[in-house]
């Protein structure tokens, strides 16, 4: 059996309400889709194993996703699901920051791990996006997103986390992720904390050039 895969989820879809900065510039779906696809060429320079759930532009559901990804992590010891987004409230809340979800009713210690390597590197390499926690001692937060926990046609058979970076409703988060150079920075740090989760589950001593100072 092979060792590790990157499962890479895409935000929702083109059209989904509501998935979109307050002023209708910043579209969820196409930061996640850029940050995915700068993702997918830095894992494939780095010879990491990777899939996507969505192709399409549109939004295939929920079963779809978990089915897809289930298909991808297939014949790994180590199928791990990023899910790619950035939060938003209305404009009252002024909530910023960001923060990554494991399942409340399912997480594996795997899952817990997993977002504990991403929220040490998010949290170090970016000081102006504050970090979220649900608890004092925890880095990670709980809920139950579908992409995480499944459905009820369709359980999840990999370990996943769920990363919301910085708030499309709060103009100041809003700023930086409109930032092509912030973005990047981003999808770096993303793609640094892979090379580490792969060598915490043995899949290989990666040392690839791409630290964000």
């Amino acid at each position: 059996m092979k060792k590790v895969i990157i499962i890479l989820d895409r935000a929702h879809g083109e059209g989904v309400a509501g998935k979109e900065s307050l002023d209708g510039k910043f579209k969820e779906w196409q930061a996640s889709q850029s940050t995915i696809e700068k993702l997918s060429k830095g894992l494939e320079k780095l010879g990491i194993p990777c899939a996507v759930t969505v192709e399409e532009t549109t939004e295939p559901g929920f079963n779809e996703r978990v089915k897809r990804a289930n298909e991808a992590g297939d014949g790994y010891e180590v199928p791990v699901f990023i899910s790619l987004h950035h939060n938003a409230h209305d404009r009252i809340f002024k909530a910023r920051g960001s923060e990554i979800y494991v399942s409340r009713r399912t997480a594996t210690k795997e899952s817990k791990e997993i977002a504990n390597i991403i929220a040490e590197n998010l949290i170090k390499d970016f000081p102006e996006m504050p970090w979220r926690k649900e608890w004092p001692d925890r880095l990670e937060r709980e809920a139950n997103f579908a992409v995480l926990v499944g459905t009820d046609k369709v359980k999840p058979a990999y370990h996943g986390v769920l990363v919301e970076f910085g708030f499309m409703s709060n103009e100041e988060d809003l700023k930086l992720l409109k930032s092509k150079s912030f973005m990047k920075r981003y999808a770096e740090s993303l793609l640094y904390a892979i090379t580490q989760i792969c060598a915490h589950f043995g899949a290989g001593n990666f040392t690839p050039e791409i630290r964000v100072k």
